[in-house]
């Protein structure tokens, strides 16, 4: 992707030492976007990493109105994704709504928000009904905005490889059922090419995947 046209855009990108955060910094760096990556822990070793690879490391708190808008200062888009694992569902409604407003109030251009693919289909999974909720924030908070809603990450079949290897494939599938995934750092490609293109990708919605397999 040619990044001429880039330069000089600062993108905030929230997770940043997260997988999907890091994916996407990784991809607006390599397109010529100047990245601001927040973290609580800006000595994470993924956050040197960042910083190794030209990133703009900051330290803030989702929780903290005033820490998100000192981060948000100078900043054109913002690419926001909160980990429920840690803060719990409603640490994730809380933030993902807070930094949408922080973001609206500073005069963002560009919100590209990371939601969960079928958010909108109503699962009844606690962690989509969240995301959802969120996205139905951010669609009325007026910021100009992207969605994107990716499937179960490829990723994830890493921290299964000790019982795979034992012969348990452990997911509730039935072994004929076609299976979404996509990898991080397709995700970051997307959100750069949203980013690079606003007037395609601004009040977009897309769900992301990149393959559709059966279990073995």
């Amino acid at each position: 992707m040619d990044g001429r046209g880039n330069e000089g855009r600062v993108i905030l990108v929230s997770g940043a030492t997260g997988q999907q955060g890091g994916a996407v910094a990784r991809s607006l760096l390599e397109r010529g976007f100047a990245v601001r990556a927040l973290t609580r822990n800006p000595d994470k070793p993924e956050a040197r990493e960042s910083a190794d690879l030209g990133a703009e490391v900051v330290g803030g708190d989702l929780e903290d109105r005033s820490s998100i808008e000192q981060v948000l200062d100078g900043v054109y888009g913002v690419f926001s994704v909160q980990q429920f694992g840690e803060v719990g569902i409603e640490g994730e409604i809380r933030q993902g709504v807070q930094l949408a407003d922080a973001a609206k109030a500073a005069g963002v251009e560009h919100y590209v928000y990371s939601s969960v693919g079928s958010a909108h289909r109503e699962t009844g999974i606690p962690h989509f009904e969240s995301k959802f909720e969120v996205e139905e924030h951010v669609r009325a908070s007026g910021v100009p905005y992207t969605v994107l809603r990716p499937v179960f990450f490829m990723q994830n079949w890493e921290f299964m490889w000790e019982p795979i290897l034992g012969g348990t494939l452990p997911q509730p599938l039935d072994p004929d059922r076609p299976f979404q995934m996509v990898a991080v750092e397709d995700i970051g490609v997307f959100a750069a090419m949203a980013f690079g293109d606003p007037e395609t990708w601004i009040g977009r919605e897309v769900d992301l995947a990149g393959d559709e397999l059966t279990m073995p």
